[in-house]
């Protein structure tokens, strides 16, 4: 959690800045209070409004995955599989789970990282805790959906493409309820 007392700097002239800080906001607390709570708003609606920058990270991340999957389309596709199997593998498990599932586990994931950050029960989990809990949250899920993913093209065509639409509707209503909460103010 930040604090005005917390932060080192090695400008000699940084008492110039917290002469201005104490001048402008009145006390360090209250400077404090400010950073955490409306300028930590206004950094993340400037940052949640910028698609491109977010859609660019993602595509980053979801690269292993989509790349493992594509692999396994063309492994089949050498191997002679017939055409529907290809496509129900590509559409449930690349579309499906690499693209629309993964992206679902990451946003989840980070609005997880949001709510362990902050003190429940009177006291905050230790960051590795945390970090081993939200690695084992992410990793059951990811399997779970490639599971599912796997499942869905193994069944049919119309099996995978039921599946790739409800993961990317779950993904879609996800970032829009994170977008709105954000933009309404009701996130912390």
């Amino acid at each position: 959690m930040f604090t005005l007392c917390s932060v080192l700097c090695s400008v000699e002239c940084f008492w110039v800045c917290k002469a201005a800080i104490l001048q402008w906001y009145g006390s360090k607390e209250q400077f404090a209070e400010y950073v955490r709570g409306t300028l930590a708003l206004e950094l993340l609606r400037t940052l949640s409004s910028n698609n491109a920058t977010i859609t660019a990270y993602l595509f980053i991340v979801l690269s292993g995955p989509v790349a493992s999957s594509l692999e396994l389309c063309l492994s089949l596709w050498m191997g002679g599989a017939p055409w529907e199997a290809i496509l129900s593998r590509f559409i449930g498990v690349v579309i499906g789970t690499d693209f629309f599932f993964i992206s679902f586990v990451i946003l989840v994931t980070m609005a997880m990282c949001d709510v362990f950050s902050k003190p429940c029960c009177g006291f905050a989990l230790p960051s590795s805790l945390q970090l081993i809990l939200l690695w084992f949250i992410f990793a059951g899920s990811f399997a779970f959906g490639n599971s599912l993913g796997s499942e869905a093209s193994n069944h049919s065509i119309w099996t995978s493409i039921a599946y790739a639409l409800v993961t990317f509707t779950l993904t879609y209503l996800l970032r829009l309820y994170t977008k709105w909460m954000l933009l309404s103010g009701r996130a912390s």
